[in-house]
């Protein structure tokens, strides 16, 4: 199906990120490039095949991503290991954006001890609270359950532990609901 769409609409430039979506999409793009000239971009968010990896991670992925290096036009990485890698080993054009192309230098915040104390307080936090944020649209992709089932073990035997869950709310109140059944709000 969607090779068909890709054929049909005739992209200029089709981007795709995620191991299986990018397995997915270039395949079904291979026609379109060749006769539409639609470029294929990849964004990989980290190979599974890194060092220290376990080798059939590297028997299994490796290949697959060097054959479709192939019917990518361009790969971008965004670490320098990866970067490394694929200048080396695959035949494609690839292109380091550190990190998810965020510019760490504009998110230098400098803050005071003060500072910090009155951020806690705006938030009902303690200075010696235990404080973890995992910032990220709430959805069942991101999996946030498993965070709030480990604060459920872990808030009576520490009760100053916090979970922060910033981000937008693409499950309609779903894992607020559950931090509520489970009485975890002043924790979560």
């Amino acid at each position: 199906m969607l090779r068909d769409i890709i054929n049909h609409e005739r992209y200029d430039l089709i981007h795709t990120h995620t191991p299986m979506g990018g397995v997915v999409t270039r395949l079904a793009a291979r026609h379109s490039r060749k006769h539409h000239g639609s470029r294929v971009l990849y964004t990989a968010h980290g190979f599974h095949f890194y060092k220290g990896a376990p080798w059939h991670y590297w028997a299994m992925f490796y290949p697959i991503e060097k054959w479709l290096a192939h019917y990518t036009d361009t790969l971008i990485t965004i670490n320098k290991e990866d970067y490394n890698l694929a200048r080396r080993k695959f035949a494609t054009r690839v292109e380091y954006v550190p990190g998810v192309g965020i510019d760490p230098a504009k998110f230098d915040f400098k803050f005071t001890a003060a500072d910090k104390l009155a951020l806690r307080k705006s938030l009902g936090l303690t200075k010696n609270d235990f404080v973890m944020i995992f910032p990220a649209e709430l959805n069942k992709n991101k999996n946030q359950i498993l965070l709030i089932e480990a604060m459920e073990q872990l808030v009576p035997k520490h009760p100053n532990i916090h979970l922060l869950l910033p981000g937008k709310d693409s499950y309609n109140g779903h894992y607020q609901r559950i931090t509520a059944e489970k009485g975890l709000e002043k924790n979560i």
